[in-house]
């Protein structure tokens, strides 16, 4: 299988875990952020291979917040993400994951 990059996008919209993305597979998490957070902790967990993380990406007051973690994580049979609004759900608030499906040591990525 040759690489595949992917970008996921979703609003959570919710206090409770949804799912951004679940691949079924092989291929290498390369990072997870958060845009458009204002005043609030953002969650996401990661699920790859039996093992999870999770991680709270934090905003400051009346701040446009844009943050994202490199993570460069390489998974073997599963991948999946979720994510929630900590506080009270929030449509505005964005979620995002990249990742590369497939053959992950390609001289094309």
């Amino acid at each position: 299988m040759s690489a595949l990059p992917v970008i996921k996008s979703e609003p959570a919209d919710s206090t409770c875990w949804k799912t951004l993305t679940e691949v079924e597979g092989y291929g290498r998490l390369k990072s997870v952020g958060v845009a458009h957070s204002y005043n609030d902790i953002s969650m996401i967990r990661i699920h790859y291979d039996g093992n999870t993380t999770t991680s709270k990406l934090a905003n400051g007051y009346n701040v446009g917040g844009d943050n994202g973690i490199s993570l460069d994580i390489p998974f073997t049979d599963h991948l999946h993400i979720e994510v929630r609004d900590r506080n009270r759900k929030r449509p505005h608030t964005r979620f995002w994951a990249s990742y590369i499906v497939g053959d992950t040591e390609s001289d094309e990525l």
